[in-house]
């Protein structure tokens, strides 16, 4: 049968700037795909960096076990899956993860954008869809707009595109880096797919790391 359920998970987020920097920072994701899912999620902690490449010990964020789950979806592929990473530094050491998400949750004009772009992605079409990324701009602005009312700072966005055409739905995982536009951030990413009626494990993994992660107040969504 054909796999019909995946997850993309961050591994790690190495940083790669030339001078020394430290700093408390935490990461916001969006995230949505053509048949007109959308996620805002954060990763269940913020950390604190100290990057000395000059003494070669470059900063490098870990996320432990299977990574930061920035984006699942169970009940059939889609053709495209996009996505947009916010580093943001903190003025706070001790802020809590998901207040970002919780702001959203709280805000009936997020929840509208958030269907918005729900809406846009099922019309975007297939492989073929101009711009999908652009599609969930408005989201990434608002969310920026919510950092910077909690006078935090957005550091640099990574965005990526993955094309799922027929060959890549056939495999069970595949790995992919990306980088920021000034190449100072490199985002390590793993996709894994399953079928659900020879993984049913998997799958139920799939849906329940999206259950916990709505539960623990770092996942809020829009369509299915």
């Amino acid at each position: 049968m054909a796999n019909d359920a995946m997850i993309i998970a961050v591994d790690r987020i190495r940083f790669l700037w030339p001078r020394a920097k430290k700093m408390t920072l935490y990461a916001v994701g969006i995230a949505g795909d053509n048949r007109g899912k959308v996620l805002v999620t954060e990763p269940p902690s913020l950390t604190t960096i100290k990057h000395v490449p000059r003494a070669a010990r470059p900063a490098v964020w870990e996320f432990g076990g299977d990574g930061y789950p920035i984006y699942q979806r169970t009940g059939g592929l889609p053709d495209i899956v996009v996505a947009h990473l916010l580093i943001v530094r903190s003025r706070s050491r001790t802020r809590r993860a998901g207040e970002i998400v919780s702001a959203v949750a709280k805000s009936d004009e997020a929840k509208s954008v958030m269907e918005t772009a729900s809406s846009a992605l099922k019309t975007a079409g297939g492989l073929a869809g101009a711009s999908p990324l652009n599609l969930v701009l408005p989201v990434v602005d608002l969310i920026g707009r919510l950092i910077s009312g909690k006078k935090d700072k957005v550091l640099q966005t990574i965005s990526g595109s993955l094309f799922l055409d027929a060959a890549r739905k056939s495999q069970d995982s595949f790995s992919d880096t990306i980088l920021s536009a000034d190449g100072n951030i490199a985002v390590d990413a793993d996709a894994f797919l399953f079928d659900a009626e020879e993984d049913e494990d998997s799958v139920a993994e799939t849906r329940e790391a999206e259950t916990q992660f709505e539960a623990d107040g770092l996942l809020v969504k829009a369509g299915v």
